[in-house]
């Protein structure tokens, strides 16, 4: 079974417009009744001479009345098949016409969470990308925008949908949206609900009311989430000139769903982890991440859904744009060099990644299979730093100018990369067809840096090399901007930064009126999602490190010092290796900023240190990456010993206080915690930890190494014991086990786990956290040498494919390492793929992936 691929160079406009959408629901577990009723129009400007068949989509439906103008249609005046439903062009009378249909849907056997659900008796829909055919019969593409007029009738408290309120009454409620729509960005949410309540005050005086649904017992857990999204809409109006547009802004918080939050316009729904949070039991990480996907959701309504995208090969217009400006407002509200610098080790572990990988795509492809599969890091993040190299290429100002053009000129419309692009071209009078290239090529540029010096001129000769393209096509030269300073051997800054943007296969840059020669330091900010390549020596790195340069290339620095002591440690085997003696200073220097002193003493990931020994091997132990970061772990604890308990003691935060200062605190001494575990088989001071602290991230963190220790045979049940109430906290409870148990017991664990009371393994959450977290963040037990880790995973997307697909999907992405691995695992995780693959019904986006996976 080979799937179909969709194309981009076939696209083609609707033949249709629906101008108008009413929709009634009559919510019923097992048979809820759907009337649809439909104005649209001949679209002149795509319809040849002769009048087109209205061609509608559709899923699971059963379909109960069809008409056209008020004249019921009988079975033979239209076809209908398995995902289709055409009305023959006779049947359509007029240009403009009225289409109504009655369609009959199950919500509460729908386990793949898209369409219209039921869930712990919450009525709920996903409909990005193409859940909405799975609820009516209906031009399921996000260029056909229409305004929504919805009446709900049901049992429950709240009949929610998008827009504004129109009416209530018991058992009813009617909701009207201006605004047009695609139909992806259609939402429906009915339940016995609490609601907390508050408002925003718009710059031009307009006042709008919040608010965030949950199940009853979580009110007392939105307040950060309500303050979040009062700072998102008060910073889109200050930095964006973006003010809201509706009455309302509501947010349901739902256990089970299969994403992180969606944007429907006016009523997100998120997933509940991203939106409850209290004192007493979440994490600083938490906190961080609720403010960030509020944030990210709620400017969604202007770059998403005021303007949308064409069709979803554009889909990184959107959420590229979406997530370089939640990075903008999370640097504003957070620590600043910390976002970025997890902004990039998360592009690094994970796009960089898929882009070496079997499932690299440019970011904007030409060719699907499923459309559910192609929302991954490279549309999100690499989308996002295409954005942030436009912003530097262009300055400040220019980009503000252009994006506003952007919101003028395609307010209300369904838009491109082109149309992007050509708004930037207009606006500041630039030729970007070249840098385009960021979207249409695929694969991560190096850039190869040579220095040459003389007569007080640094000289940089810099060659960009991009892997070959599908069907082995040779790339073309990019656009890159290079972000560089100059430092002397003391570390003092000799310039302001420059930007060196690269055009050509190779191009010189000279910078003149030195003494000595200058070290240069390259990429920052990480200007550019590229590989940099250049000569640099130990000293240069430690100059760097303890100089006062640009904050990523500090923290850059010591990442090349610690992985040039790691490879050290892989390649010879040895215990103890000597460490610069720099750590000291470091900590010294940096203690007024602690969460940045903690990224400092944090030692590369595993897919960091994986990539760089693959530039001297041709394949890599994963058991040896592992085995070297404990060892490095050790050694630079053997150093710092003398001091370490001092350092952790002096730390003090305030328990109840979430600034990017006390959580930086918190995040320090989590470090300083792991050193001295390192040195500490009994894990003692982690006990003590876990036994007195009020905080959950810490008392996460010290229940994290007591397991890594083989020292939670307390902690574990106790902590089971006192949080058994809360999900969200058991999740973690799962998480911690499946990452971080030794690999003596950890299938055993696996498979005890997977058999408790508590592990229910259709809600994606807690498969997510027991299962995906051991594919996907226990690298090491993962790829155990027998292949058992593939089979553990093999067989539970088998078991969870049939229920919900995307959850499958995406958790095949844990094999697409598979040709960075020698022959015997390679062929034991192949194996694994084709078991998979050849199973009986698998589903589309399961063989999409799969058929990617082992390049069939």
């Amino acid at each position: 079974m080979q799937p179909q691929e969709i194309l981009l160079s076939k696209y083609k406009a609707p033949d249709y417009i629906i101008d108008e959408v009413h929709l009634s629901f009559r919510l019923i577990p097992k048979a809820t009744l759907v009337k649809s009723r439909l104005r649209l129009s001949l679209n002149t400007k795509a319809s040849s001479y002769s009048k087109p068949p209205l061609v509608l989509h559709g899923q699971g439906l059963k379909l109960l009345h069809v008409a056209i103008d008020g004249k019921k249609l009988e079975k033979h005046e239209y076809k209908l098949s398995i995902d289709q439903l055409e009305i023959p062009s006779k049947s359509i009378q007029c240009d403009t016409f009225e289409f109504e249909c009655h369609t009959e849907i199950n919500p509460q056997d729908n386990t793949e969470l898209e369409g219209l659900y039921l869930s712990n008796g919450i009525y709920c829909t996903q409909c990005e990308p193409e859940g909405f055919r799975k609820i009516t019969y209906y031009l399921d593409r996000p260029d056909v925008l229409a305004k929504y007029k919805v009446r709900i009738e049901g049992d429950h408290d709240y009949l929610l949908s998008n827009g504004n309120l129109n009416g209530t009454g018991t058992g009813w409620a009617e909701w009207e949206d201006p605004w047009p729509k695609p139909s992806y960005l259609f939402a429906l949410v009915s339940g016995n609900l609490k609601v907390v309540e508050d408002e925003f005050v718009t710059r031009s005086g307009n006042r709008v009311l919040l608010q965030i649904y949950v199940e009853p017992g979580d009110e007392m857990k939105c307040a950060h989430a309500m303050k979040s999204l009062k700072r998102s809409m008060a910073w889109d109006e200050q930095q964006y000139q973006r003010e809201y547009d509706l009455d309302r802004f509501m947010i349901v918080a739902i256990s089970d769903f299969n994403m992180g939050a969606m944007e429907n316009k006016g009523l997100n729904i998120f997933n509940s982890k991203y939106i409850l949070a209290d004192e007493k039991t979440a994490t600083d990480t938490d906190f961080e991440m609720i403010e960030r996907i509020i944030a990210h959701e709620y400017f969604h309504n202007w770059t998403g859904n005021r303007i949308t995208c064409r069709d979803w090969f554009q889909l990184c217009l959107k959420e590229g744009l979406t997530v370089f400006r939640d990075q903008q407002f999370s640097a504003d509200m957070q620590n600043k060099e910390v976002v970025r610098i997890e902004d990039v080790i998360l592009l690094k572990n994970k796009q960089f990644r898929e882009d070496a990988g079997p499932l690299k795509h440019a970011v904007r492809p030409n060719k699907y299979v499923e459309i559910n599969n192609f929302y991954t890091a490279t549309i999100y993040e690499k989308g996002a730093e295409i954005i942030r190299m436009l912003h530097s290429i262009v300055g400040e100002e220019a980009y503000k100018k252009a994006v506003n053009l952007y919101f003028d000129r395609h307010d209300g419309e369904a838009s491109t990369i082109e149309h992007w692009i050509k708004v930037f071209e207009d606006s500041t009078g630039r030729d970007l067809k070249q840098f385009s290239l960021w979207y249409e090529q695929s694969g991560t540029p190096t850039v190869i840096s040579e220095e040459t010096f003389r007569s007080g001129t640094c000289t940089m000769k810099l060659t960009q090399n991009i892997p070959s393209q599908a069907d082995n096509v040779e790339a073309k030269p990019m656009v890159i901007p290079i972000k560089l300073s100059f430092i002397n051997k003391e570390g003092n800054s000799l310039t302001d930064d420059n930007f060196m943007v690269l055009t050509k296969k190779t191009q010189n840059f000279m910078f003149s009126g030195f003494v000595e020669r200058p070290i240069p330091v390259m990429l920052g900010d990480f200007s550019a999602p590229v590989i940099l390549k250049q000569e640099r020596t130990l000293d240069d790195y430690l100059t760097i490190m303890k100089s006062d340069s640009n904050a990523f290339c500090i923290w850059e620095a010591t990442q090349k010092i610690y992985l040039e002591l790691l490879e050290i440690l892989i390649k010879q085997k040895q215990a103890l290796i000597k460490i610069p003696n720099i750590l000291h200073s470091l900590i010294e220097r940096n203690q007024k900023n602690p969460a940045f002193l903690s990224k400092l003493l944090t030692l590369p990931s595993h897919e960091e240190l994986t990539v760089h020994m693959l530039k001297h091997e041709q394949f890599v132990d994963p058991e040896q990456i592992h085995l070297a970061k404990e060892e490095l772990d050790k050694n630079i604890a053997e150093l710092l010993k003398e001091d370490l308990n001092d350092l952790y003691d002096s730390i003090i935060s305030e328990d109840s206080n979430f600034d990017h200062l006390n959580s930086g605190k918190r995040r320090l001494k989590n470090r300083y915690l792991e050193f001295i575990t390192a040195l500490d088989k009994t894990a003692s001071k982690s006990q003590v930890c876990f036994d007195s602290a009020q905080n959950m991230t810490e008392i996460l963190h010290s229940l994290k190494l007591l397991v890594k220790t083989n020292n939670s045979i307390h902690a574990l049940p106790g902590f089971y014991k006192s949080w058994k109430q809360n999900p969200l906290l058991i999740d973690k409870w799962f998480s911690i086990q499946a990452i971080h148990t030794p690999p003596d017991k950890i299938f055993k664990v696996i498979e005890t786990l997977s058999l408790h009371p508590d592990f229910g393994w259709k809600n994606p959450n807690r498969f997510r956290s027991l299962i995906g977290a051991f594919a996907l963040n226990n690298s090491r037990c993962f790829h155990s040498k027998d292949g058992g880790g593939y089979k553990i995973i093999a067989a539970w997307i088998k078991k969870i494919d049939p229920v919900n697909p995307q959850v499958a999907a995406r958790l095949c992405a844990a094999f697409e390492t598979i040709d960075r691995l020698e022959p015997k695992r390679k062929d034991l995780m192949k194996s694994s793929l084709k078991n998979i693959r050849y199973s009986d019904n698998i589903s589309k986006d399961t063989l999409d992936i799969t058929t990617r996976l082992l390049k069939l």
